[in-house]
């Protein structure tokens, strides 16, 4: 699968094989793979915010049950609803500062009957516009996550600059190291998924923090992910360096051994 123009612009780590094939290192293909999940993990939580505020409504989710507004709800909870809490205040905060100031003073307050069902009307469009588009791009979000996952776990050795050179056998796809190192991203990624399962039900016991289970399945899950792929990238990472470390010992004794065996012969002759 060729290499995004945005993955070509950012990596810069490469190497060259005996065959004379240029091919990025494992580790800028696996941080620009990071990069991409943490970013649409960010883009999920954005959009589910928005979502929140669209359903509960910016006013009643910044004074809740004050100043004429309604009181929290049994759906109002989760980390959709308090991202959406944070957003909705900071987005009142700044139109009270623009407001205040520059419209307030000159900007008729009273509407007719004829302009308030006009408005109505528009902003009942634009619910139904952003009902439709919020839930499209989450699930586009989710589709590019689950995609940047999968390269993850096909690209986890050296790749290619030219995406038609041909692999060598050296970087093989299908190779026991890759397997195994498969194997470690996945192992990772149970455990993540299981510690941090194991986690939200402990705090949900003690009434500290609860997700609806659409929520946990959209946005903790990939969480969950990410940090998996993390966890497992540093095993191979430390697992390369150890390996890296035995090499240089090694070398250093075999040219040690070679220059006492060098000079063992010039003694003797």
């Amino acid at each position: 699968m060729p290499c995004p123009n945005r993955f070509a612009a950012a990596l810069q780590e490469t190497v060259t094989t005996e065959d004379g094939v240029k091919m990025y290192t494992w580790r800028a293909v696996r941080r620009q793979h990071l990069r991409m999940l943490r970013k649409q993990t960010r883009t999920i939580v954005f959009f589910m915010a928005m979502i929140e505020i669209l359903r509960a409504g910016v006013g009643n989710m910044v004074y809740g049950g004050k100043h004429g507004t309604q009181a929290a709800g049994a759906e109002d909870y989760g980390i959709s609803y308090n991202v959406g809490c944070f957003l909705a205040w900071l987005y009142m905060c700044l139109f009270a500062m623009v407001w205040e100031p520059f419209f307030s003073w000159w900007v008729p307050t009273s509407t007719s009957d004829e302009e308030s069902k006009t408005m109505s009307k528009v902003i009942s469009i634009l619910d139904k516009l952003n009902g439709v588009f919020l839930p499209a791009v989450v699930g586009m979000s989710l589709l590019q996550h689950i995609y940047h996952v999968i390269s993850t776990f096909i690209y986890v050795d050296a790749r290619p600059v030219d995406s038609t050179a041909k692999t060598p056998r050296s970087a093989s796809l299908n190779s026991k190291k890759n397997w195994a190192i498969r194997a470690i991203l996945l192992l990772g990624v149970i455990t993540s998924i299981v510690c941090g399962k194991a986690m939200f039900t402990v705090l949900e016991g003690y009434d500290l923090a609860r997700v609806k289970p659409v929520e946990y399945l959209v946005l903790v899950l990939p969480i969950q992910v990410n940090f998996g792929l993390l966890m497992g990238s540093a095993v191979q990472f430390k697992a390369e360096q150890r390996a890296a470390r035995k090499m240089a010992v090694r070398k250093v004794v075999d040219t040690e051994a070679a220059a006492d065996e060098k000079e063992r012969l010039l003694v003797e002759a």
